[in-house]
């Protein structure tokens, strides 16, 4: 990133260093067009199946407000699973006004809500992450205590693992490399999805999110801190939209990974 000073960039090798590699099972990066490749080959590719791809400079992504990129079928990850993606929220958008609970989805397999899972932003004032997993009587979920900054790329990563013998374990968010919330009590793993893994907005009673998208990625095991802390430093996206005061909190952050 621009912002990046030799330092953190020779501390960032250091820590990828140390990490042990997890590859995806599916990665799609996004580049302006109407269709993301899984660049592994595993899963199905990604295209843009509601709405339209919104004009401007997304400077490493694509641009959306109320539309979506799926994958022609559901993806279940019912097991252990990371999902991670590199966006940047610019505002709420179209179909998040006038609601009485505006929010705007990021990400999601199935519903969200009643089944699979998703990432979506809530309060228009605080932009703050929610990692919800679905279930027959509502979902459950974690949120992340800070709002997310505006114009700046983020990298956000969600994880559910097992913890003993009894098929529960424990939900985790992280932004931009740090743990910002998990499950205080053990919850189920996320129920079969009945709709397509997405990006973007798929209504499922949550607005739209108007945000660049760099790259969506997909675990079959849920990422420990390190690894994701090593993912989140990794990222190179330019940061001319930020505000300088954004920046220097963003750098602060990636500070404190490698301390």
């Amino acid at each position: 990133m621009t912002f990046r000073t030799d330092l953190l960039a020779v501390l960032a090798l250091g820590l990828a260093l140390r990490v042990t590699a997890a590859d995806p099972v599916a990665s799609y990066p996004f580049d302006g067009s109407d269709r993301a490749t899984d660049s592994t080959g595993r899963l199905p590719d990604m295209a843009l199946t509601r709405g339209a791809i919104e004009p401007g400079p997304a400077l490493g992504g694509v641009r959306l407000d109320d539309a979506a990129f799926s994958t022609s079928r559901p993806v279940p990850l019912t097991h252990a699973f990371t999902v991670s993606v590199w966006f940047r929220p610019l505002a709420f958008g179209r179909k998040a006004l006038g609601r009485d609970w505006p929010n705007g989805m990021v990400a999601s397999s199935g519903s969200g809500y009643y089944d699979g899972w998703r990432l979506v932003v809530q309060e228009p004032d605080r932009f703050r992450l929610v990692f919800e997993i679905g279930r027959t009587n509502g979902s459950v979920s974690v949120t992340a205590p800070e709002g997310l900054s505006t114009s700046v790329w983020h990298h956000v990563a969600a994880t559910w693992s097992p913890a003993g013998d009894a098929g529960l374990g424990h939900m985790r968010l992280y932004v931009d490399g740090r743990l910002e919330a998990e499950s205080r009590e053990a919850v189920a793993p996320a129920l079969p999805p009945n709709a397509p893994l997405s990006i973007g907005y798929t209504d499922f009673g949550v607005g739209s999110l108007l945000m660049d998208v760099a790259e969506f990625a997909v675990f079959d095991q849920a990422l420990d801190a390190d690894a994701i802390a090593g993912r989140a430093l990794a990222g190179d996206f330019a940061q001319n939209l930020a505000t300088p005061d954004a920046l220097a909190d963003l750098q602060g952050r990636r500070a404190m990974l490698l301390e």
